[in-house]
């Protein structure tokens, strides 16, 4: 006998499921309650990743800027740049000033002769700062700045954890003979 001969059967399907139907809306609840938690990880890393990278920027940046400051030809005030600390370490500061503010122990500024010899002074905290006389022609500046980074997020923290950034820049100081 054929079905569509048979009286009382039932030939739509969406009698067959009855109440137990499932409706388009709730297969989109539980897809975005599975995608959710992997978007918001994915957030949260690319934060993570740029928040690391703009404070890594902005120390070598700091380094950078202090080091071309010194070594340029000039006087800051009727000092010359390159025994200039204080304004050395304002060429620093002013590169980081967006990101963050660098200490005067976060900025070691140094000299050497050119060679990677031995250092002839060093700017306070660590030295009393140079002597112009103390400075050859072709001595370089070198400066250090270090600053620690902590992670914003717990994502962070466990894939880059707290950790101490540093920068050093040297640059042949442009001292007039």
């Amino acid at each position: 006998m054929d079905k569509r001969q048979c009286p009382g059967a039932l030939t739509d399907r969406s009698a067959i499921r009855g109440r137990h139907s499932r409706t388009p809306r709730g297969q989109a609840l539980v897809e975005f309650a599975l995608a959710i938690p992997i978007v918001l990880l994915l957030i949260a890393g690319i934060a993570e990743f740029g928040w690391y990278m703009a404070t890594s920027s902005a120390l070598v940046s700091a380094s950078r800027e202090a080091a071309r400051y010194a070594s340029s030809v000039g006087d800051g005030g009727g000092t010359a740049r390159y025994v200039d600390c204080a304004g050395i370490r304002a060429a620093a500061r002013d590169a980081t000033s967006a990101i963050f503010t660098l200490s005067d122990e976060q900025l070691r500024i140094s000299y050497d002769d050119g060679a990677g010899g031995t250092s002839t002074s060093a700017c306070a905290p660590l030295g009393s700062g140079p002597l112009a006389a103390e400075i050859d022609r072709f001595d370089r500046v070198i400066v250090e700045a270090r600053v620690p980074y902590s992670p914003m997020t717990p994502l962070g923290e466990v894939f880059l954890g707290s950790r101490e950034l540093s920068s050093i820049d040297r640059r042949s100081i442009g001292k007039a003979s």
